[in-house]
């Protein structure tokens, strides 16, 4: 972080002791490098029209020194004006906001209240990345859209901060699961699955739980997981020799860099702590993309395109071309997005880092995760692959960018990966037996492991699912499965049922169901639960409801590290 700049005059109390600091100095020009390029491409291109008209060597020979002259005076200008941008870049973090302020003649101050802080996540694009630069990304409860970015921070600086900023927010204390809580288990021997032995508790507190502590086991290529990194005493991956050039230890920490190994080193209390419990080999992430429909779709077009040009029928070629270039286009959106997918636990939640050119580093508090779901495609059934999203606070407005891709906790992997994964985000499953619970709301199509089906008069508004889409309630959460091919299981904690309704239309009133819908926070996880006997749905929605107030008022996960000093026992908010 760079030097600190006099808090103003506005500053008072404890906040006007903690000093401003300064961004990155590149930041300007990694803000606005596009319209230096097109201002000098124009001027180029300007120049080269000329160079090629008649006479056009003899005037550039003549116009030389003024062309020269007038690039190296944009040049320092460009300089200039980026130079006191810099100097009107500054932040700071105080015990209660985090504050950010910038503008020369328009002055612009936003700030973000910690507690009302929902994510922290670091994003690394391509250009900053191979500048070893990072930017932090704050997503507020209700903001809308990431209510303040930090453009351009170095990455141990940005990885240090996100660690102190999640500190604040959470209350800086540990919270232990309590003793005798059932975690969940991964799931016995299936299509894909590594047999793994029953996830312990995965507590947020004084040791990360690694691989091995969550019953991860079995060989590498099922679970996917990576090994655990090395000792805090360990030499950072970027230390090489001291004699070195510039040039090439620049080029040495890139390749590390997207070789997948962490860009800021070993922070202290931030990545050091942190143990994967899975990864996403390439052939896997490749392999569940084929088997999507998308591929299946655009190989038959693509076929259509190479007999439509033998027999040289020009229209056909130019209505499939953007089709099968825009399916493409999605495959390797998803591949990018999704590239070195790993997740890891730590005292702050679950890690997620990915990204093939684009770097995105997020963590997850699991007081923020609103919902979960398991998904698996039917095309990936006989490998036994689950994907994981969440409905995470202050991810689900439409305005905060790529909200499916940012709800991804797991793109692609096996139950053992899902159920790890879930040791994070959910850690009490509120029933003595997770596994069966697993396997029932993803295999299972009974009322095994208390599920309450659809019944039969719903078969004709669900043909295919009826017999399968169904619910089911533990202490904790409430679980929905739906679908025959493809199927889901979402799981809603309580605590974050926000309301509850029952629809009827006049098919479903005539055949006695109902759809029963809960309210969460917004995101790609429907929470809604369809075709419910009509006699139990009103029963669902006073017990629901009794439940979501009795879990509110006994957890209070928005300070995810506070630790309890008794049954009932309050966070407390001086922490600083």
């Amino acid at each position: 972080m760079s030097g600190a700049v006099e808090p103003g005059p506005e500053a008072g109390g404890a906040e006007a002791e903690v000093p401003w600091q300064r961004v990155h100095p590149a930041t300007p020009y990694l803000r606005g490098w596009l319209a230096i390029v097109v201002i000098f491409f124009a001027a180029g291109r300007q120049w080269l029209d000329g160079l090629f008209a008649p006479d056009g060597l003899r005037d550039v020979r003549l116009a030389l020194p003024w062309i020269v002259g007038g690039g190296l005076g944009v040049l320092a200008l460009v300089v200039a004006v980026f130079w006191v941008q810099w100097r009107f870049m500054s932040y700071r973090v105080t015990p209660k906001h985090v504050q950010l302020r910038r503008g020369v003649l328009m002055k612009q101050e936003r700030e973000a209240r910690l507690d009302r802080v929902q994510a922290v996540d670091i994003a690394r694009p391509l250009l900053p990345r191979l500048l070893g630069l990072s930017e932090l990304r704050f997503e507020v409860a209700d903001g809308g859209e990431s209510a303040l970015k930090l453009e351009f921070l170095k990455a141990a600086d940005a990885e240090a901060l996100r660690v102190r900023i999640l500190a604040l927010a959470a209350g800086a204390r540990h919270d232990a699961a309590g003793p005798g809580r059932a975690a969940w288990p991964a799931p016995g021997p299936g299509p894909g699955s590594s047999g793994a032995a029953p996830l312990g508790a995965a507590p947020l507190g004084a040791g990360a739980p690694g691989p091995s502590d969550l019953g991860v086991t079995g060989h590498p290529g099922d679970r996917g997981a990576g090994p655990d990194p090395a000792p805090s005493g360990t030499p950072e991956p970027f230390s090489g020799p001291r004699t070195e050039s510039a040039a090439a230890a620049w080029a040495r920490r890139a390749a590390e860099d997207f070789a997948g190994h962490d860009p800021a080193g070993r922070v202290s209390g931030g990545t050091e702590d942190e143990r994967i419990v899975a990864q996403v080999p390439v052939g896997r992430l490749v392999g569940s993309l084929l088997l999507t429909v998308g591929p299946w779709v655009a190989l038959p077009l693509a076929a259509a395109i190479v007999a439509l040009t033998w027999v040289g029928w020009g229209p056909g070629v130019f209505a499939l071309v953007p089709i099968v270039l825009g399916g493409l286009a999605g495959l390797w959106g998803s591949f990018n997005r999704d590239f070195g997918f790993r997740a890891a636990v730590s005292a702050d939640g679950l890690r997620l880092r990915h990204g093939l050119t684009n770097s995105n580093h997020r963590t997850v508090p699991p007081g923020r995760v609103q919902a979960v779901r398991l998904r698996r495609p039917w095309l990936w059934r006989p490998f036994g692959w689950v994907s994981v999203q969440a409905n995470i606070a202050g991810y689900g407005n439409e305005q905060s960018g790529d909200t499916a891709g940012r709800s991804v906790m797991l793109p692609v992997g096996t139950l053992a990966d899902a159920a790890a994964v879930l040791a994070v985000l959910l850690p009490e499953p509120g029933t003595p037996d997770p596994g069966g619970l697993l396997r029932e709301g993803l295999e299972g199509s009974s009322r095994e492991a208390g599920f309450e089906c659809s019944p039969s008069s719903a078969r004709v508004l669900s043909p295919w699912a009826w017999g399968r889409q169904g619910f089911t309630v533990t202490e904790r959460v409430l679980a929905v499965r739906t679908g025959r091919l493809g199927r889901d299981l979402v799981l809603v904690p309580h605590e974050r049922t926000q309301g509850m309704r029952a629809v009827q239309g006049w098919l479903a009133r005539s055949l006695g169901v109902a759809e029963v819908s809960l309210s969460t926070t917004a995101g790609p996880v429907n929470t809604g639960i369809p075709n419910v006997a009509a006699a139990t749905a009103g029963g669902l929605l006073d017990g629901q409801v009794a439940r979501a107030v009795a879990a509110a008022a006994r957890d209070d996960t928005n300070h995810w590290l506070v630790a309890r000093t008794g049954p009932g026992a309050h966070p407390r908010e001086d922490t600083a």
